[in-house]
């Protein structure tokens, strides 16, 4: 099973305004004795896109303790969903078929995976990756469109299903052969759900944490209704003004057509339909707030791939508390 060579980027189209300041309530300056805030950051890639974070303490030592905790666990949980990485624990499954003792984590993502699969009747499916390495491996050597038809596109098909995937107290294992698994449309959210939990327990109540979602605490500033605002995608002729959207103790989530184009098949893109083994035609972008980044990642993914007459079903199903789709002709829709 080969790995993603180059990294999907669908939530690009995400863009905080103003500084992401991550402030420990625990920690804030008493009003007799107040001391200056000083700030550090981090900034790297995780699973294949852009991360950062920004703290602002009066604690220094404290929050670069908090900050190297939250980092050792998020690098800990790249090594386990990460298809970039040649050793992770998602690639030796999809080489061998099984992995044996597999850590919580773990065993948790896959099972939220096929919850998820439950909820939206396939629509989200980590079972998909063959199709995607399909149309990779295709688009690169045959220059057409057309590819959906090809003999090797519809064997791949034939693997897609979440139901396949077993879960065993010490295994997790694969019932058809040559099956293989992507949790790029879920990982992201989660690794951002934990990363906010970490922060949680160690003080810090207003936060923002951009690890390819964004998962909002309290507001930008202490004791204040200044709340972070997230601007859906960037300002284009049509649409010189984009959404602006809070974040206070929920996630928001992005999926967009243009986050990975196949080779030579410039009209097919990443977000595929598990049913139809082709691309839906009616979205452009979609944005999910919901309260969890894990929802918020799914519910983007799972409304990509449909129709829409059953998005709104979705979106109730998985109980989100807004979502936007930007039609393939520039209208928008709200659940």
């Amino acid at each position: 099973m080969s790995t993603n060579s180059k990294p999907i980027t669908r939530r690009r189209c995400l863009t905080i305004l103003g500084a992401a300041l991550i402030t420990p309530s625990a920690l804030l300056p008493k009003p007799a004795q107040s001391k200056p805030i000083q700030h550090i950051s981090w900034h790297g890639i995780l699973m294949g896109a852009k991360a950062s974070i920004t703290l602002a303490t009066e604690n220094k030592a404290h929050a670069k303790t908090t900050l190297t905790k939250l980092l050792e666990e998020a690098e800990k949980l790249e090594s386990y969903f990460s298809l970039y990485q040649k050793n992770s624990l998602i690639n030796q499954l999809n080489r061998k078929s099984t992995l044996e003792n597999p850590p919580k984590e773990f065993k948790e993502l896959i099972e939220q995976s096929q919850h998820f699969a439950k909820l939206t009747n396939g629509a989200f499916d980590p079972t998909i990756q063959p199709l995607f390495m399909a149309y990779k491996n295709l688009s690169s050597a045959i220059p057409k469109n057309d590819l959906a038809n090809h003999h090797t596109v519809k064997q791949a098909r034939e693997l897609i299903n979440w139901q396949a995937i077993k879960c065993e107290a010490n295994k997790i294992s694969f019932e058809k052969q040559d099956m293989s698994i992507t949790l790029n449309g879920i990982a992201q959210g989660y690794i951002t759900d934990k990363a906010v939990k970490i922060l949680k327990e160690n003080g810090f109540e207003n936060t923002l944490v951009n690890f390819g979602e964004y998962h909002g605490l309290g507001s930008k500033t202490p004791n204040s209704s200044d709340r972070w605002m997230i601007q859906l995608g960037q300002p284009t002729k049509t649409n010189p003004s984009p959404e602006l959207w809070p974040l206070q103790n929920n996630a928001l989530a992005a999926s967009s057509q243009n986050g990975y184009k196949f080779e030579n098949a410039p009209s097919l893109h990443h977000m595929l339909d598990p049913k139809s083994g082709a691309n839906q035609k009616a979205w452009q972008e979609i944005y999910v707030l919901a309260k969890s980044a894990t929802t918020a990642d799914a519910a983007s993914t799972a409304l990509f791939a449909s129709t829409p007459e059953v998005v709104n079903t979705i979106a109730r199903n998985l109980k989100i508390q807004k979502a936007l789709l930007i039609k393939s002709d520039g209208s928008k829709l709200y659940l």
